[in-house]
């Protein structure tokens, strides 16, 4: 992959990344109106797409300062 699709690709990420954070203060929000364990099932499943794209855009990042040592 190049800079520029390592680019790209970060800046999806972090995009996807702010769009489940908004997912997630709107489950938030309506936190009352869910089953305690499908509120449970929805916040942990979306916690857990976050820390991972969260961990892709860290590779992404370190993968941007490697290219730009080389």
């Amino acid at each position: 992959m190049d800079e520029g699709q390592v680019r790209k690709r970060m800046e999806a990420a972090q995009q996807e990344l702010a769009l489940l954070g908004h997912r997630m203060d709107a489950i938030e929000a309506m936190r009352d109106q869910y089953d305690p364990t499908v509120y449970s099932t929805i916040f942990s499943s979306y916690r857990a797409a976050a820390a991972a794209l969260d961990r892709d855009i860290t590779r992404y990042g370190f993968d941007l300062q490697e290219g730009l040592r080389r």
